[in-house]
């Protein structure tokens, strides 16, 4: 957790799938359980790439193994 908040930080924006409904509050909640620092609100840009794929594509499901399949990513 320590090395997460550590290097979270050196990066302008992190970027995730269906992270902010279930990685992040994890994350967040890990590092308060060990009185750790994580990145306050607006400190680091989150773009939750679920979202994206939900309102801008059809597909048969949202699931990110769907989505690396339609879009070939190994």
């Amino acid at each position: 957790m320590e090395d997460f908040c550590r290097d979270a930080r050196k990066f302008d924006k992190l970027i995730g799938y269906y992270s902010s409904c279930f990685d992040l509050p994890f994350l967040r909640s890990r590092c308060i359980y060990h009185n750790l620092n994580f990145p306050v609100y607006s400190e680091i840009k989150h773009t939750d790439l679920y979202f994206i794929v939900k309102h801008k594509f059809n597909l048969h499901s949202k699931r990110l193994g769907v989505v690396c399949d339609f879009f070939h990513i190994a």
